[in-house]
């Protein structure tokens, strides 16, 4: 995958996840673009100058407002850690896939939780089965013309 293919991927996913209610979605898409050193795609760029420009003319009483919280109340850290790592587990997950040919069953999530040190199997296949659900979404979204 190419990496404008890759910024157009990942854009799709935080675009979806923004405009489904995810306000974080708008910052992780930024500094997942800072971080690849891409360029910040327009609804990005969009999203953030109204949110600037809301909480400047006394729109919103914090950045929280129109952000998120950056942990919502009561949950636990765990659960946030594994949260913001799922699109990491599931690509981690995609490479051994790709690279050895393993089947993707417990003995893989088992691996990839060893790995990245966020729990064992079957926390493992809840997230990488989340992402999975989005992009069935994302793909039927592209092909129904949505």
């Amino acid at each position: 995958m190419s990496s404008d293919d890759e910024l157009a991927h990942e854009s799709k996913i935080h675009h979806r996840e923004y405009q489904g209610g995810d306000k974080a979605a708008l910052l992780l898409m930024i500094r997942h673009c800072f971080m690849q050193c891409w360029p910040v795609p327009e609804w990005a760029q969009r999203a953030f100058i109204d949110a600037c420009s809301y909480v400047e003319m006394g729109g919103a009483a914090s950045w929280d407002e129109v952000f998120g919280r950056p942990h919502p109340q009561g949950k636990h850290k765990r659960s946030v850690q594994l949260e913001n790592r799922k699109y990491g587990v599931h690509k981690r997950v995609r490479e051994i896939v790709e690279k050895e040919g393993a089947p993707i069953d417990a003995k893989l999530f088992e691996r990839v939780g060893r790995e990245t040190g966020l729990g064992g199997a079957t926390v493992i296949k809840k997230a990488y089965y989340q992402v999975e659900k989005i992009l069935r979404r994302l793909e039927s979204g592209a092909t129904s013309g949505k």
